[in-house]
C-alpha cells in the first residue's frame, strides 16, 4: 500500500515538474519571440516558435514594464514594423489575425494600416486574405478607408495601386463613404490628400457630385486648396468644380489660396 502511494506521489511530482518546465520554457521562448520580432529577426522568431513560444502571447506576460504595448502580440509588432516575411511566418504558424489588444482596442490590421511603411498596404491586403476583419479596427472600417487614401508615403506606383486596392475592398464590402472621416467625407478627404485616383473613381462612379458639400459644409475643391493639393485642384476643375461656392466660414477656394499664399492655385482659380 505504502509503495503504491509513493508511486502515485512520484508520478504526480513528475507531472507537476513537467508542467512547470513547459511553462518556464514557454515564458523564455515568448520573451525570445517578442525580442526577435521587434528586431526583425526572422530566424530567431522561427526558432522561438519551434521551441514552444505561444504565438499570440501578449507583451505584458514577458515584459511587465511594457506599458503602452501591454497587450500587444508578436503579430501586431510585425505589422507595425512592416515586416511581411515575419507577418507571414506568424500567421502560417497559427497567429490570430483578429486578436485584440484589449487595452487600446488595437488589432493587427490597425498596426499595419497606421504605419508609414511603404509595404503597409501589401500587408493589409495579406491580412484581409487571411481573414482579418476591417470592422474590428479601433475606429471601424472608416479608419482603414481613410488611411488607404493617404498619399504621403505612396512613393511608388506599386504602393499607390495597393492603397487603391485596399480602398476598393473596404468601400465595396464594409464602409459607408458618408461616414465622418477626419477632414470630411471620402471625396473631400481624397481631395485634401491629393489622391486623384480616388477622386476620379468617386466622381466617375457617381458616388459623389464634384460640388457636393460634406458634413463640415465644404466642397472638395475647398478641401484640395486647404491641403495645397494642386493636382486635385486641377482635376476637380476639369470635372466642373464651382469656384464660387463658399464653406461654413463664408470663404471660397480662392480665399483659402490667397490665405495660403499659393500663387499657382490663385492663378488656376482666377
Amino acid at each position: 500500500m505504502k509503495k503504491s502511494v509513493k508511486t502515485v506521489i512520484v508520478i504526480l511530482l513528475a507531472i507537476v515538474s513537467l508542467g512547470l518546465a513547459i511553462i518556464l520554457n514557454g515564458f523564455v521562448q515568448n520573451r525570445l519571440l517578442h525580442k526577435a520580432v521587434e528586431n526583425n529577426d526572422y530566424k530567431a522568431a522561427d526558432k522561438a516558435i519551434s521551441r514552444g513560444a505561444w504565438i499570440d502571447t501578449p507583451k505584458f506576460l514577458v515584459d511587465f514594464m511594457a506599458f503602452y504595448t501591454y497587450d500587444r502580440t508578436p503579430l501586431m509588432t510585425a505589422c507595425e514594423n512592416g515586416n511581411k516575411e515575419i507577418v507571414k511566418l506568424l500567421i502560417e504558424r497559427g497567429a490570430d489575425v483578429n486578436k485584440t489588444d484589449t487595452v487600446i482596442n488595437f488589432h493587427p490590421i490597425d498596426a499595419a494600416i497606421q504605419t508609414t511603411n511603404s509595404n503597409r498596404y501589401e500587408i493589409v491586403l495579406y491580412l484581409i486574405s487571411k481573414g482579418a476583419d476591417v470592422n474590428l479596427t479601433r475606429d471601424g472600417p472608416s479608419d482603414v478607408l481613410q488611411q488607404s487614401m493617404n498619399t504621403y508615403d505612396m512613393d511608388t506606383k506599386k504602393t499607390a495601386e495597393e492603397g487603391f486596392e485596399v480602398f476598393l475592398y473596404v468601400l465595396n464590402n464594409n464602409a459607408n463613404i458618408n461616414l465622418n472621416l477626419v477632414g470630411g467625407n471620402a471625396l473631400t478627404y481624397a481631395a485634401y490628400v491629393n489622391n486623384g485616383t480616388v477622386i476620379t473613381y468617386l466622381i466617375e462612379n457617381k458616388l459623389y457630385s464634384v460640388n457636393d458639400y460634406d458634413e463640415h459644409n465644404k466642397t472638395a475643391l475647398i478641401a484640395a486648396v486647404k491641403g495645397n493639393s494642386s493636382e486635385a485642384v486641377t482635376l476637380l476643375l476639369n470635372y466642373g468644380a464651382d469656384t464660387a461656392l463658399k464653406d461654413a466660414n463664408g470663404k471660397t477656394a480662392l480665399d483659402y489660396a490667397v490665405e495660403n499664399g499659393n500663387t499657382e492655385m490663385i492663378e488656376v482659380l482666377t
